[in-house]
């Protein structure tokens, strides 16, 4: 069953892109609102360079977030819609 493999991988790769897009942001956001401590309690924030990793995580996790989980969300929902519409054809 080819489909159901195709369906499957696609759907742990649109949640892996949704989520892992999204938890790039957030770690950005983390860090610019000074909610990142080193060891001794100090705030690292903007101009360090675990600020300038979280903008590179980002910059990745946008394009996950907002157009590779969303596009992929179509791949799953799509082979669903398609049976639910020819089901009466292959029932009689």
């Amino acid at each position: 069953m080819p489909s159901t493999s195709a369906s499957r991988c696609s759907r742990s790769r649109w949640r892996t892109a949704n989520n892992s897009g999204g938890a790039w942001d957030n770690a950005k956001k983390y860090v610019e609102a000074g909610q990142l401590l080193d060891d001794e309690g100090n705030v690292i924030g903007k101009g360090t360079d675990a600020h300038d990793a979280a903008v590179v995580g980002d910059t990745v996790g946008d394009p996950f977030k907002d157009t590779a989980g969303p596009s992929l969300h179509v791949r799953v929902k799509l082979p669903s819609t398609i049976t639910l519409v020819l089901a009466p054809l292959f029932i009689s």
